[in-house]
């Protein structure tokens, strides 16, 4: 099962969503960690063989964090409210093969997402 860790940048009805799809998740708020570094949220994430959901474009410089990187899907949003969220989130869990997610950069738009994997 996919397990998910989500930034504090990414709303409570976001993890209610995922856990009633039946995902493992674990956000900033679980374990009090607001305002940490990333390099914090990515090693905890890690820990807990956790992909990353955030709008956090830094989680996206590879050169930063090669070594904790589970997986990040960065949301690259234009509309960045919980329901538009949970709308594209919800949509690309349903499409996506998830095993790809893991040891992957992944970006999400309204209209598409890519897929980069880390190595």
């Amino acid at each position: 099962m996919i397990k998910f860790f989500l930034d504090e940048n990414i709303s409570n009805s976001t993890q209610s969503l995922l856990e009633k799809r039946g995902f493992g998740v674990k956000s900033i708020a679980d374990y009090k960690m607001f305002g940490c570094e990333d390099v914090d949220v990515l090693r905890r994430a890690a820990l807990e063989d956790r992909i990353v959901i955030t709008q956090d474009l830094d989680f996206g410089n590879l050169l930063n964090y090669p070594v904790y990187y589970t997986g990040v899907i960065i949301l690259r949003l234009e509309d960045q409210s919980p329901l538009n969220t949970n709308k594209v989130l919800s949509a690309f869990l349903k499409k996506v093969n998830h095993h790809i997610l893991l040891k992957s950069l992944v970006i999400v738009s309204e209209s598409r997402y890519r897929v980069r994997p880390i190595k």
